[in-house]
């Protein structure tokens, strides 16, 4: 069926759940705050530490990798969770329970941020259709 799985600080997985049955105190939200705080972040792209680490490893004394690796050193692409703190985004980041240290980013979470905003942008692109057609058909009188 797949639900998603995160992993506990004490190292269990403990299982996403949707359905109100799992939840107590909903509450709602069309506001756009989270979505115009993400659009004020930067993408970043970075190499891996500890990648950059075996791979320099390998290539000075032919030390195997600890696992598989993009021998070639891979960029990746996502967000910086510390800009997701400086941004008043804390709902999104991951914290080490013990040392309160950010430690990664809930993108799972991120594209529900979008709703409200693209709900927004889809009803002002409508209402501007909305003008366009009524200009038109005065155009056309």
């Amino acid at each position: 069926g797949g639900s998603a799985l995160y992993m506990a600080s004490d190292g269990a997985f403990i299982a996403h759940s949707s359905a109100t049955k799992y939840k107590t105190n909903i509450e709602r939200s069309s506001t756009t705050e989270l979505g115009d705080k993400l659009l004020t972040l930067d993408l970043a792209s970075w190499n891996d530490k500890d990648e950059d680490r075996q791979l320099k490893e390998y290539n000075e004394n032919g030390k195997p990798t600890d696992y598989a690796i993009d021998m070639d050193g891979a960029r990746y692409y996502g967000l910086i969770a510390e800009d997701l703190v400086k941004a008043d985004l804390e709902e999104f980041v991951v914290r080490n329970t013990i040392t309160g240290s950010v430690e990664s980013i809930q993108y799972d979470k991120i594209g529900v941020a979008w709703i409200p905003l693209v709900r927004q942008q889809r009803d002002m692109i409508n209402q501007l259709k909305f003008e366009i057609e009524k200009i038109k058909e005065k155009i056309d009188e």
